[in-house]
């Protein structure tokens, strides 16, 4: 499933990839895609654009496929909020010619630290399991470094490991332990 947003309408869209085929290739070549600096993908009849501008984390989709337990695994640590855009002005010239995208670039970090408070309300409920990066990555959006990168992984693969108990009883639905520990 690639979730893509819509620069016409500041909505996302929602596509099961089911074939791996050319068609296929190119929604999830438009999953891939940033605002300013990627070039805007037609497909499906919608001009697209990578889904986390208006979506970052689809919680409410999947809960609204009947997804019930959900483990979400976010690349900040606990206690992140967005930020306003510092540079928004500049970027609302640079879209112009969009307008719904620079609406939605310009509200989401509330949408993200809605999403975010939502997630922790989910959580205390039992039916979402969230893990956080033990310490800030210290990456950027878009980063080269291969020995930043392997870091970054690797500090991935220790706090999976070391939440791995966790998510199996999360995961068996003995899920009163698991609030208990988190």
């Amino acid at each position: 499933m690639h979730y893509i947003f819509n620069v016409a309408t500041g909505e996302p869209v929602y596509h099961l990839c089911e074939k791996g085929d050319a068609g296929d290739t190119q929604w999830i070549r438009a999953f891939a895609l940033m605002p300013i600096v990627s070039r805007i993908v037609s497909v499906g009849g919608y001009d697209l654009l990578d889904g986390g501008v208006s979506d970052s984390i689809p919680i409410s989709w999947f809960r609204s496929m009947g997804y019930e337990r959900n483990i979400v695994i976010l690349t900040r640590p606990e206690g992140y909020r967005k930020k306003k855009n510092k540079f928004f002005p500049v970027l609302k010239f640079l879209l112009r010619k969009y307008p719904k995208l620079a609406e939605t670039l310009e509200n989401r970090h509330e949408v993200y630290n809605s999403t975010i408070d939502e997630l922790h309300r989910l959580e205390k409920e039992g039916d979402t399991f969230i893990i956080t990066p033990s310490r800030d990555l210290g990456i950027p959006r878009v980063e080269s470094d291969e020995k930043k990168l392997q870091e970054a992984y690797d500090t991935g693969v220790k706090d999976a490991n070391d939440h791995l108990e966790n998510i199996r009883e999360f995961l068996s639905g003995s899920n009163e332990n698991v609030k208990n520990m988190i």
